[in-house]
């Protein structure tokens, strides 16, 4: 029996790992992807704003629309602006449009 030769009995090497081991920039706020999901949240954020004013003003225009101008106003007076069924319509469908696209942002 011969006595085994010590350098054959050494397990095998680990290879060098494929990826570097993460910097402190990727976990970073300014890494890319962290900074396009901030942007998006932001954007969505922004939507929101913009869709909360445009629909309170909308409800203060139609609020206001509904006070006569002085209160003891003759009853066969024409009113002050004419109804328009299609575009009370058309501008709650826009409304409501804006708002649910602008919550989706925001959620994405």
């Amino acid at each position: 029996m011969a006595a085994a030769d010590p350098s054959s009995h050494h397990p095998p090497e680990a290879p060098p790992p494929s990826t570097p081991p993460p910097t402190v920039l990727e976990h970073h706020f300014l890494a890319p992807r962290p900074r396009r999901q901030f942007s998006f949240f932001l954007l969505g954020a922004a939507c929101v704003s913009l869709s909360i004013f445009s629909t309170r003003r909308a409800l203060l225009r139609r609020y206001l629309s509904t006070i006569p101008e002085h209160f003891f106003q003759p009853s066969n007076a024409p009113p002050r602006q004419a109804f328009s069924l299609q575009k009370e319509a058309f501008e709650a469908l826009r409304i409501a449009t804006v708002n649910v696209l602008s919550f989706a942002a925001l959620a994405t």
